[in-house]
């Protein structure tokens, strides 16, 4: 199964305009962007420019919308360089400590420690893509974490 990054909205849209695809803009209503390609089905982008698009949506877009193959990993190596890493914030208190992302809509985890915690957060941020993701960890100001 070909893996398919994460990224904001307008590096999704810069894609679609650029070779091979050419996507243009046919028609546009606020952030709802009718487009057309020679050759291609007509596609309707429905996302604020900063909206963060989970990979699952990217390859949809990709795969079902525009028709590219998802059995050749190697034609999607420019989108693996625009992965964007994921954000997990770490909260602590008094009975344990709990995470969550801005990245990945709904997703939470609580655990006893910190590390465990943070292994929750390595195994299910990946799960919850479905695919691979470089995590950032974030622990609020003046906050200690146990070694």
């Amino acid at each position: 199964m070909s893996q398919f990054p994460t990224m904001k909205a307008r590096r999704l849209l810069a894609i679609l305009e650029r070779k091979p695809l050419s996507y243009r803009v046919s028609r546009q209503s606020g952030s709802h962007r009718r487009m057309e390609a020679p050759g291609r089905p007509p596609l309707t982008f429905a996302f604020h420019d900063n909206a963060t698009v989970p990979s699952r949506l990217v390859r949809k877009v990709l795969v079902r919308d525009v028709g590219l193959p998802k059995t050749r990993p190697g034609s999607y190596s420019d989108l693996e360089d625009l992965m964007e890493t994921v954000r997990v914030i770490y909260h602590h208190e008094a009975n344990g400590w709990w995470a969550e992302s801005p990245d990945v809509e709904g997703w939470s985890a609580a655990g006893d420690t910190y590390a465990e915690v943070v292994k929750l957060a390595e195994e299910g941020i990946p799960f919850a893509l479905d695919g691979p993701a470089e995590l950032e960890h974030y622990v609020p100001a003046g906050e200690r974490i146990p070694a």
